[in-house]
């Protein structure tokens, strides 16, 4: 598959990747894949389920491979607001995953949303399966250890993401530490470290597959300080050591978390302004709105243990967006800024603690009292397909009426708990 990557690759620039007028399908690169017997079978069936979702999947594979050769080969990055040192370090470590084997991280971001068309907000699984069906990974290009790699690699690709932008939190490397599959990898010292830096080099990549996100220095040193994070968690062999840390680290991480609905992630630092106290603070100030309560440094961790305990446990598919719109109202990616007379909504405060008011109410008596719950927005669509419908069901009642009515189950097919939020349920009632 190698071979292909390249040859798809050759003479593509971001000019027609990014132009919407061009149809994607209709470009050399794409029917080149289509040689690919397998990849034709499942484009064939992704465009048939979810054409919208299909074009804009191969648009930001193809982007991401632009992105990877283009640093390789040491040309110049659209969006790029890296210095030369962190394009250095980040070139350094491609360059080290790849003394291994060069094609891994190629095929890594060509499959990772292989299933992104048939199933959105479980893609990555979904991609898995469907590299697992048609065995799209050649024992003759990889080892057997190097197939659980990539494999691997895909089905969490999101987790260094959705830590850093505070749908999930360290509560989530429980799902991998008690994965089957993963031993392998996790009982290898020197293999879990190659993983890491998969993991961290298709994070960061991962960015630049859409034309309007932009990498800034900060996010490649959160990036490099949540790998840390991972490494001396998944090293940790005892159960009770490994529990103790994940909720400490998880509690600690709470600020950050709550800060991400203005989008600390991506602006910290970029501004002499844009402190890590600055962005605190507007969600002590959003507290104080909300209840009357004045937080203080001295005072703030008594308050989360007591009001926001069991946000830790809670991983939300995709809730970045709705956070945003809870907190700040309407926003957009391109030109979106905050500056020091934004108020966060109170509605956002009171999302937080009715969720995690609910969450203590079900654990009460639950067996899953200390494992990691996946939060789903039923019936809530994609951030580019919001409207005023949707906004209607952000309002503070109807956030209410779902929270209290959410249930707490176990996915049959993965073991691991969810609690729904059926916003499509509302929806069928108003209709």
């Amino acid at each position: 598959m190698y071979p292909l990557i390249k040859s798809i690759i050759n003479g593509l620039t971001l000019d027609v990747i990014d132009d919407t007028r061009i149809d994607i399908t209709s470009i050399d690169s794409y029917n080149k894949l289509l040689n690919h017997h397998d990849l034709k079978v499942i484009f064939e069936q992704a465009q048939l389920r979810d054409s919208f979702e299909f074009s804009r999947t191969i648009r930001h594979t193809l982007r991401i491979l632009i992105v990877y050769f283009s640093l390789l080969n040491r040309k110049k990055l659209l969006q790029n607001k890296l210095d030369d040192g962190k394009l250095g370090e980040l070139r350094r470590l491609i360059e080290a995953v790849n003394k291994e084997n060069e094609r891994i991280l190629p095929t890594i971001f060509l499959l990772h949303d292989i299933g992104k068309p048939f199933n959105q907000k479980f893609h990555a699984q979904e991609s898995v399966k469907i590299i697992k069906q048609f065995n799209l990974l050649d024992p003759k290009e990889f080892s057997q250890r190097e197939i659980i790699m990539i494999i691997k690699v895909i089905e969490y690709h999101l987790l260094l993401g959705t830590i850093n932008n505070g749908e999930s939190s360290f509560y989530a490397l429980k799902h991998l530490r008690a994965d089957p599959e993963f031993k392998i990898i996790l009982d290898d010292h020197g293999y879990l470290q190659r993983f890491l830096d998969l993991l961290v080099v298709f994070a960061l990549l991962d960015i630049f597959g859409y034309p309007y996100s932009e990498i800034t220095p900060n996010m490649v040193n959160q990036f490099m300080d949540f790998r840390s994070n991972f490494s001396d968690l998944l090293s940790i062999t005892d159960d009770k050591k490994f529990n103790e840390e994940i909720k400490e680290l998880s509690f600690n991480n709470i600020d950050w978390r709550l800060a991400n609905c203005i989008r600390i992630f991506q602006n910290i630092n970029t501004k002499p302004l844009y402190t890590e106290n600055f962005f605190r603070q507007k969600i002590w100030d959003a507290i104080e709105d909300y209840e009357n309560v004045k937080i203080e440094k001295d005072n703030w961790n008594e308050y989360k243990n007591s009001k926001f305990a069991f946000i830790p446990r809670l991983q939300i598919i995709y809730g970045l967006p709705v956070l945003m719109r809870l907190a700040i109202g309407p926003f957009y990616k391109r030109g979106w800024r905050i500056d020091k007379d934004t108020k966060i909504s109170t509605r956002l405060i009171e999302f937080w603690r009715l969720l995690n008011d609910k969450t203590a109410n079900l654990l009460e008596n639950n067996q899953a009292s200390d494992q990691p719950i996946t939060v789903l927005l039923k019936g809530i669509p994609h951030w580019s397909k919001f409207d005023k419908a949707t906004f209607k069901f952000l309002e503070k009642e109807v956030i209410e009426t779902v929270i209290n009515e959410a249930v707490l189950d176990l996915n049959p097919e993965n073991k691991q708990y969810r609690l729904i939020l059926d916003f499509e349920k509302i929806k069928k009632n108003d209709g």
